[in-house]
C-alpha cells in the first residue's frame, strides 16, 4: 500500500515563523526549542506529528564555502536540536591536542592539584595533530606521540605575610618540549 503524502497545513504566521525558524537577533537567538508534540497545533487544525518522507523531501544542506581547512554551509529544513547535535559531532571529529596527564611536584597554591589540573586540561594547544603519532591506550610515550609542558613558577612571601610573585604565569614562562 502506497503512503499518501501529507499536505503541508499552514499555522497563524506567527505561530509558523515560531515553528519553522530560527531567528538570529544580535544578543539573543529565539524560536530555538523544537516543537515536538504532534497535538500541539490541533486546536488550529494542523497535525505536527513528524514524517520522516517529509523531513526528508524539506531537508536540505547549501555549501556556501569550501576550502582545505573550512566549510561554510547552511541547513534547511531541521529542528535546531537535530542541527546542534550535527554541530557536536563534528567538533568531536575534530582532530585536537589536549593535555591529559598532569603530574605536579610541589603545589603551594591555593588551588587544589585536581582543580589545576582541570584547568590545564582547557586550555587550547595549537598543537598540529599530524606532527604527532597516534597513542593508543596501551602504547608507551615517547618522543613521536607525546609533548611535555615544563612550567616552574615560583611564588614567596613578603616580611608582612603577603605573597609575591614578581614573574606571574606567562607564555613565555613555559618550556614545551619532546617527551624525555
Amino acid at each position: 500500500m502506497a503512503k499518501k503524502k501529507k499536505d503541508k497545513q499552514q499555522l497563524p504566521e506567527p505561530l509558523e515563523t515560531q515553528r519553522n525558524y530560527v531567528l538570529c537577533g544580535p544578543v539573543v537567538n529565539t524560536h530555538t526549542q523544537t516543537q515536538t508534540s504532534a497535538s500541539q497545533y490541533m486546536p488550529v487544525g494542523v497535525d505536527n506529528s513528524w514524517d520522516f518522507d517529509a523531513w526528508s523531501g524539506d531537508f536540505e544542506i547549501k555549501v556556501q564555502s569550501l576550502s582545505p581547512d573550512r566549510v561554510v554551509f547552511d541547513m534547511i529544513g531541521v529542528d535546531p536540536a537535530v542541527a546542534n547535535a550535527l554541530r557536536r559531532i563534528l567538533i568531536s571529529e575534530v582532530p585536537t591536542v589536549a593535555i591529559e596527564h598532569v603530574f605536579i611536584v610541589n603545589n603551594t597554591s591555593i588551588i587544589q592539584d585536581e582543580v589545576l589540573s582541570h584547568r590545564l586540561g582547557l586550555i587550547p594547544l595549537a598543537i598540529d595533530p599530524s606532527q604527532l603519532d597516534w597513542r593508543g591506550a596501551e602504547d608507551a610515550a615517547n618522543e613521536s606521540n607525546t609533548v611535555v609542558l615544563k612550567l616552574d613558577v615560583h611564588c614567596s612571601r613578603a616580611a608582612d605575610g603577603s605573597m609575591i610573585n614578581e614573574k606571574g604565569v606567562w607564555c613565555w614562562g613555559q618550556n614545551w618540549g619532546p617527551w624525555c
